[in-house]
């Protein structure tokens, strides 16, 4: 049984966008053909034929006339395009400026006819739509309108975009150079910035006459990089070419800092296998001074600390009364050696073992009234017992269930043991 042709379906991406309406008309003496017609407006079927079409298509292999009942029903048939979501005002469209030469100032619209798409016209100065030419001025450039399909762009005789006023920069010899971040040989201070890649750096000369650019680079005394976000705020694009810093003349006050030496970390806040800290002076975050901990005693490579441990920022309002000016690169910090005595865990401390507690030892650890751990503990130091005690709860892991005379479980409670100690310091209980 064939199909009424109103099921068929119009795919409407094939047509222009003013096509509204489509009725179909056979071809006569091409019984295998059937024609297509687009309208703008409704049409009407006049003497057998419909009216002229604005857009035609043919269908030879994308519908199978067999299928469907045409005979006489594409005299009365007509699709009707499905009706859009609404449309947002063209107003609230916003141009991606970044697109447009700088030089533009002013972005129009045409609406586009025929199934053209409507296009966007940029100008250096504002323009008046034409009524006599019923268009805009010749453009500067322009720019398909890509996203028009969701926006009514009916107003586009008036609309007219302009684009934002950018907000004053701060000048570039307004921004702050961390000078503690600074060797004390670093006297003067230049920004470079890398246009190509668009990074920057700051370059720190000891002599105002090393700073040329013709003698590229070749008496830098140091480097700092510096995050472009840093200097976000300061009209740098230019300025940076002829921009220097001077290094401020120390007032008397300064001689007055303690040494950077003296400062004390505060190990409590440190992993327990960190045993070295260093500083590092941020150039670009001069409120911000960062802490590095390492296992193993760092050695500076290249004016850089290898990879850290553990990191720990501190403001620098609390550490205004160090000189930080140059000691900060070679300034180590070693975590203090501890034995028993000077363990700041009460539960630690070693205590003469109880008639229970002795009981439940191996005899030959009841020959004393001090286990011999304590005494181990206090000759290797604090640092490294929980190594030692991991270690010792491997090997009781690995035996278990293999040395005469001990059972599996028994060698499983003596790891537990030493894993708690590891943790706690103590025996579990």
């Amino acid at each position: 049984m064939k199909k009424p042709l109103n099921e068929y379906e119009i795919n409407w991406d094939e047509w222009y966008g003013v096509i509204n309406y489509v009725t179909a008309q056979a071809v006569k003496d091409e019984a295998d053909r059937i024609l297509f017609l687009g309208y703008v407006k409704k049409p009407e079927l006049t003497g057998g034929f419909w009216p002229t079409a604005r857009q035609t298509h043919y269908h030879l292999e994308t519908i199978n006339l067999d299928d469907y009942d045409y005979k006489e029903a594409w005299k009365t048939q007509i699709w009707e395009r499905p009706k859009q979501e609404v449309l947002k005002p063209l107003s609230e469209y916003s141009p991606d400026w970044s697109t447009w030469r700088g030089e533009i100032k002013y972005i129009v619209c045409s609406k586009g006819v025929y199934g053209k798409p409507a296009l966007l016209f940029g100008y250096k100065e504002n323009v008046n739509y034409n009524e006599n030419l019923k268009a805009w001025h010749l453009s500067d450039s322009w720019r398909i309108f890509a996203d028009c399909d969701k926006y009514n762009i009916d107003s586009w005789r008036t609309q007219i975009w302009e684009r934002p006023k950018k907000e004053v920069l701060k000048p570039l010899i307004e921004f702050q150079i961390n000078w503690d971040s600074w060797g004390e040989d670093v006297k003067y201070v230049m920004l470079h910035h890398y246009e190509n890649r668009g990074d920057v750096a700051l370059f720190g000369f000891s002599k105002k006459s090393d700073i040329d650019v013709g003698n590229e680079w070749q008496r830098v005394e140091q480097i700092r990089s510096i995050q472009k976000e840093a200097l976000c705020e300061y009209d740098y694009k230019e300025a940076w070419k002829t921009q220097i810093w001077e290094r401020p003349k120390k007032e008397g006050n300064d001689r007055t800092k303690k040494p950077l030496s003296e400062y004390n970390i505060n190990w409590d806040e440190w992993h327990s296998a960190i045993n070295y800290v260093t500083v590092n002076v941020p150039s670009d975050t001069p409120d911000i001074y960062m802490f590095f901990g390492y296992m193993e005693k760092p050695e500076l490579v290249n004016g850089f600390m290898p990879a850290v441990r553990q990191l720990k920022n501190i403001r620098n309002d609390t550490l205004n009364e160090y000189d930080f000016s140059s000691s900060w690169m070679s300034q180590i910090w070693e975590r203090p050696k501890l034995d028993w005595r000077d363990w700041p865990n009460e539960r630690c401390q070693p205590v003469p073992m109880s008639d229970e507690e002795a009981s439940n030892k191996d005899s030959h650890y009841r020959e004393m009234n001090i286990e011999p751990i304590v005494i181990q503990e206090q000759i290797m130091g604090a640092a490294a017992m929980p190594a030692y005690c991991l270690a010792q709860a491997v090997k009781y892991i690995l035996r278990a269930g293999h040395k005469e005379g001990a059972s599996f479980m028994d060698d499983l409670v003596k790891a537990r043991n030493y894993l708690h100690r590891a943790i706690t310091g103590e025996w579990y209980k």
